[in-house]
């Protein structure tokens, strides 16, 4: 990722006409990548590349839709189509190039990097096989495991990220049966997990919502419901993959090198499990969720008062199972904490102050965050005795997210992140009746 421009892979058939494709980074970060067949279909991207991380390239080009799909760590990552494009579908020979390729060696020059395991197939690989590429790019052999331990457990890595994907776990049938089998991974720098499902129709594939600190020991389930095997990660699910099969089909577990599994009893007792029903105010907090002057508003049946206003925010880098102590910042609800239209506040000497610097958090860029927790106490609403009361979400606008009410997770979603912008909010309604505290102490949300 130095700067100027270079040439990663190119390809060519005679003179660079009717057929050639290539991938290059310019001088100011962009990438493009483009298959003229004879007309040109170009992807530009900024911020592929990382220095001194490995990054899995893979795309493909599809002369029946005038395609081009680029996939980075395995996952799509862009796509554009131009109709009428490729009409060039029979090539005799192409050269090919790690870089800039010439007849005159003075001329030719390798990308300015680092290869390795370069593919070339003589079809378009679909997305599942391409995820499965990556999966295997950096395959660790997996042994037996001790102890079968259903699917239902917790698993623990010596390290809290690995830099390229590697198989973790593997579950597998019994002896003399090949599937079905699923194996779960780490997808490297991102911190995801990937899931593969092996069976006699074929092979699907997920990835996880959230980013893990795989040190941690990570609650894992599998489930099979309604014909779909259903995969949730510490309580939260992530996706169904279609499985016309039983949770009773797989009998033995296998373990990369330094994974192990940690009894839930042992994980229950965590104090992290305990730290989302605690919460200790800061002087002024009192003040600021107190709701005898918030908004209010009855209709004869029914009546609410509103949660809006200033609510403890953290951003952190990685997913966590609770909230870290300590750093608060103060965002104003309705609101994002990356938005530069709010600011990350300071509560000093009881009352909401701008930061010293506005736009960062703990030395970094506020976008840098991928995630942060929201928290405040409110109290239960008076005269509620066999009322029923609901917490109402007007919209929860993210990738994913969780909501817990006094440490019961009560709400989990995952949306498709290229499409929550839009006039559908994400509504919720949850009906927290029985999970208020009755005896005037705050609920923690």
């Amino acid at each position: 990722n130095e700067p100027g421009g270079h040439t990663i892979v190119s390809g060519w058939e005679k003179d660079w006409k009717p057929f050639r494709f290539y991938m290059t980074k310019n001088q100011w970060g962009m990438t493009d990548l483009s298959v003229v067949a004879p007309k040109q279909v170009q992807i530009l991207k900024k911020d592929i590349f990382k220095k001194d991380v490995w990054t899995h390239i893979a795309f493909t080009w599809d002369a029946k839709n005038d395609e081009v799909v680029l996939y980075v760590d395995g996952k799509p990552f862009a796509q554009r189509k131009v109709p009428g494009a490729f009409s060039c579908t029979s090539v005799d020979a192409v050269k090919f190039a790690l870089g800039d390729g010439s007849s005159d060696r003075f001329k030719a020059k390798t990308g300015d990097g680092v290869y390795d395991d370069v593919r070339i197939y003589d079809a378009a690989l679909p997305a599942t096989e391409i995820f499965r590429l990556v999966m295997d790019g950096n395959a660790q052999a997996l042994e037996p495991a001790a102890k079968f331990p259903g699917l239902d457990f917790a698993f623990a890595c010596a390290t809290n990220r690995l830099a390229g994907a590697a198989p973790l776990v593997a579950l597998a049938a019994g002896e003399g049966k090949k599937t079905p089998r699923l194996t779960l991974s780490a997808m490297g720098a991102s911190g995801r997990l990937g899931l593969v499902l092996e069976t006699a129709a074929g092979t699907e594939t997920l990835e996880s919502a959230d980013t893990f600190n795989l040190r941690v020991p990570v609650p894992t389930a599998f489930t099979v419901e309604d014909g779909a095997l259903v995969w949730t990660l510490a309580g939260a699910e992530q996706g169904r993959i279609p499985f016309a099969g039983a949770a009773g089909d797989f009998a033995q577990a296998l373990v990369a090198p330094g994974v192990r599994f940690v009894p839930k009893g042992k994980l229950a007792k965590s104090s992290f499990f305990e730290r989302r029903d605690r919460i200790v105010c800061a002087p002024g907090e009192a003040a600021l969720w107190d709701l005898s002057d918030a908004q209010r508003r009855t209709d004869g049946v029914r009546r609410g008062v509103t949660l809006n206003g200033y609510w403890r925010v953290q951003p952190v880098d990685d997913f966590t199972l609770a909230p870290p102590t300590g750093d608060w910042r103060y965002v104003r609800v309705p609101g994002s904490f990356r938005s530069p239209l709010w600011r990350l506040n300071e509560l000093k000497d009881g009352k909401i102050a701008p930061p010293a610097d506005v736009d960062n958090y703990k030395g970094k860029d506020r976008t840098h965050y991928r995630a942060a927790w929201y928290q405040r106490t409110f109290a239960t609403p008076e005269n509620a005795a066999g009322d029923h009361i609901w917490l109402n979400f007007e919209n929860l606008n993210a990738d994913t997210g969780r909501v817990y009410l006094n440490g019961k997770q009560i709400c989990a979603f995952r949306q498709d992140g290229r499409k929550y912008f839009t006039t559908i909010p994400n509504a919720r309604r949850l009906d927290v009746t029985s999970l208020l505290t009755a005896d005037g102490t705050p609920n923690v949300l």
